[in-house]
C-alpha cells in the first residue's frame, strides 16, 4: 500500500466518522459562510441547493461580502443574505472594531444551529465562533488556525481536488451528497431582457471574452486574446462581447486597437447582475481564471481558458476538461501573484488554444442546430 493510498483511506475513514456524527441532526437555522470572491461563490452555489433539499424546512442564510450580495439576494434556495463589510476595518480601526462587535452580536442573535465555513480564514472562523452554533463545520485545509474553531473538520485535499468538490464535502457530510450539483442564481429577467435588446443586432455566435483578473500572473496578454477574437469573427462570423469592470477599460481599449471587427464592449458598464445576465446570453465564453469564467461554467456555458500560474485541477472549468489549456513551463501552477520573468505568457501562445477554440465554436453550432 502506497503512502498516497494510506492518506486517502485515512481521509475516507475520517469522513465516514463525521457523517455518522451528523447523520441524524435536524438543524432549524443554517448559515453558510463564504464571503468572497465571485469565482469561489460560484463554486459554492451547489451546496446551498443541496442543503435546501436535505433540510427543506430549515432557515438557510448565507454570509457574504457586501460587494457580492447581488449574486445571492433573492436566491431561490436562501431565506436570507447577511452582508459583511470587510472594508470597515481598513477605513477606520476603531470604527472597525465597533462594527465587528455589533456584527458578531447580530450573528449570535440569530441562534444558528449549524454553521458551515467554506472560506476557512481567521475572520470567518471568528464568525463561526460568534454564532454559538452547536454544529460548526469547516475544511481541514482551512488556514490561519481557523480549523480549531470547528466542531467537525472535513478532510479534504487542497491541491488535488477541484474547489467545487471540496466545498461539496459539506453537503456529503450532511447527507446531501446524493443530490445533483446544481448552480442556481436569482432571477435576472429584467437584466437579461435589457441586454438581449442591446445585443440583438450582433451576429452570432456571441462569444463573451474576459480580459482581466486581479493577479498579473493570471492575466493572459491582450494581444493573445485578440488573435482568438480574430479567429472567432473570421471563421464563424460571430461577435466578441467584452466583459469586465472599470479597472479593465484599458485592456478593452488595447483589444479593440488589435481587433475591432464585430466587437462590442460592456467593460465598465455593468453591475454584477448585468455580468451574469450577459454571460447567460452568451453562446460561449473565453476568460482568464477569474470570476467570470466560473460564473459562465455555473451557468452551463461552454468555455475556454488559458491557465498560467493556477492549477486546472483546483480551479479549472468544472466538468469541462477540454475547456482549459495550461502552460507547460516548469513553474506552472505556482500560485505566485508576482513573477519576474512571466515566461508562461510567452510559452502559452494563441496557437496552442486554437484547436480548443475550434471545438468551442463547433459546440455552439451543435447547440443551435
Amino acid at each position: 500500500m502506497t503512502a498516497l493510498t494510506m492518506v486517502a483511506n485515512d481521509s475516507d475513514r475520517q469522513m465516514i466518522a463525521v457523517q455518522a456524527q451528523l447523520r441524524d441532526i435536524h438543524p432549524q437555522r443554517i448559515a453558510i459562510i463564504k464571503p468572497s470572491a465571485v469565482g469561489d461563490i460560484a463554486h459554492s452555489l451547489p451546496v446551498a441547493t443541496a442543503l435546501r433539499h436535505r433540510f427543506p424546512h430549515a432557515e438557510l442564510t448565507w454570509i457574504v461580502n457586501q460587494g457580492y450580495a447581488s449574486l445571492l439576494q433573492q436566491h431561490p434556495d436562501l431565506d436570507e443574505v447577511i452582508l459583511y463589510d470587510r472594508q470597515r476595518m481598513k477605513k477606520d480601526w476603531f470604527a472597525g472594531i465597533n462594527y465587528h462587535a455589533r456584527f458578531f452580536r447580530e450573528l449570535r442573535r440569530r441562534h444558528f444551529d449549524l454553521v458551515i465555513d467554506l472560506q476557512g480564514l481567521l475572520r470567518t472562523a471568528l464568525m463561526v465562533q460568534a454564532t454559538g452554533a452547536k454544529w460548526k463545520l469547516g475544511l481541514a485545509s482551512a488556514r490561519e488556525g481557523s480549523r480549531w474553531f470547528y466542531t467537525h473538520v472535513l478532510p479534504d485535499d487542497l491541491w488535488n481536488m477541484h474547489a467545487v468538490d471540496r466545498y461539496w464535502l459539506a453537503a456529503e457530510a450532511l447527507g446531501a451528497g446524493a443530490q445533483r450539483k446544481q448552480c442556481k442564481f436569482p432571477s435576472l429577467d429584467a437584466e437579461r431582457n435589457r441586454w438581449l435588446a442591446t445585443l440583438a443586432s450582433l451576429p452570432r455566435p456571441w462569444v463573451a471574452m474576459n480580459l482581466g483578473t486581479r493577479w498579473e500572473t493570471k492575466r493572459w496578454p491582450v494581444r493573445h486574446f485578440a488573435v482568438l477574437g480574430q479567429h472567432v469573427t473570421m471563421t464563424s462570423g460571430g461577435s466578441i462581447i467584452l466583459v469586465g469592470g472599470p479597472d479593465e477599460a484599458a485592456l478593452a481599449d488595447d483589444f479593440r486597437k488589435s481587433w475591432s471587427n464585430h466587437v462590442y464592449s460592456t467593460v465598465g458598464q455593468t453591475s454584477l447582475r448585468d455580468l451574469v445576465a450577459i454571460l447567460s446570453l452568451a453562446d460561449s465564453v473565453i476568460s482568464n481564471d477569474s470570476g467570470p469564467l466560473h460564473l459562465a461554467v455555473a451557468l452551463g456555458k461552454p468555455v475556454l481558458s488559458p491557465f498560467t500560474c493556477t492549477s486546472s485541477i483546483r480551479t479549472g472549468p468544472y466538468g469541462q476538461p477540454g475547456g482549459v489549456v495550461s502552460t507547460s513551463v516548469p513553474c506552472a501552477a505556482s500560485y505566485l501573484k508576482e513573477c519576474s520573468h512571466m515566461s508562461c505568457m510567452l510559452e502559452l501562445t494563441p496557437t496552442r488554444l486554437l484547436p480548443a477554440l475550434d471545438q468551442l465554436l463547433k459546440t455552439w453550432q451543435r447547440y443551435t442546430a
